[in-house]
């Protein structure tokens, strides 16, 4: 029997001058919608605005734990813990900041090279944090030398996030609780794409099992 899951979701407040240049950012994006072009041309430059909202809230969100001093905090508890993130960038940048005691999977690796990362975080002692990216380190993979996963940005389905999970929830665990940590910042982009998820979760929900979509969520404030 796989142990209990809990959920954290951790709200990060941008500074005045953040929150300024976020917005820049925002009218950028909406200036998209008024300009000439095909639909196919707006398209593709509102998505790669709205990944420059999510890749500007994921630095922050990185900053923002290292600063705290998660990764040590979870390692002088003698815990492993798994940050996933959704740009190559933040993993390649966290791992960096601790590569004495980390590894790190992205889908730019070759397949040697991530099974041997993998290995090195379940086997040896000296690694405490492996720095992955939802897509490339989110399936088939076995994490459960970890109890904690920090979730610095977002997939796109519930299911893909469901999947990232599961890499450090597995039989093989020997831990009595998972934890799971989603980084949030406060009015912006992270808050729209975390209520989708939960909508398009309800909608599995009713679909398959007639049942509301119900997860237990605590709340931590910056």
């Amino acid at each position: 029997q796989l142990p209990p899951k809990t959920y954290t979701e951790i709200e990060i407040e941008l500074t005045p001058s953040q929150m300024t240049e976020y917005n820049r950012l925002v009218k950028e994006m909406k200036k998209v919608i008024g300009e000439d072009g095909t639909e196919e041309e707006k398209e593709e430059s509102y998505l790669e605005k709205i990944h420059k909202l999510k890749q500007f809230t994921g630095r922050i969100k990185l900053d923002r734990m290292i600063k705290d001093g998660v990764v040590e905090d979870i390692s002088s508890n003698r815990e492993k813990l798994v940050v996933m993130s959704d740009y190559q960038f933040l993993a390649e940048e966290l791992y960096k900041e601790y590569k004495d005691t980390s590894v790190i999977h992205t889908g730019s690796m070759g397949q040697e090279d991530k099974q041997a990362s993998v290995d090195k975080f379940q086997e040896d002692k000296k690694i405490n944090l492996f720095s992955g990216m939802i897509g490339a380190s989110g399936v088939g993979i076995t994490l459960t030398e970890a109890s904690k996963l920090i979730f610095l940005g977002f997939a796109w389905t519930p299911g893909d996030m469901l999947q990232a999970e599961d890499r450090i929830h597995r039989a093989t665990t020997t831990h009595d609780n998972i934890q799971i940590i989603q980084y949030i910042c406060v009015d912006t982009i992270d808050v729209d794409i975390n209520d989708l998820l939960k909508e398009k979760s309800q909608v599995v929900s009713k679909v398959l099992d007639n049942k509301d979509y119900k997860k237990d969520v605590s709340i931590s404030n910056d």
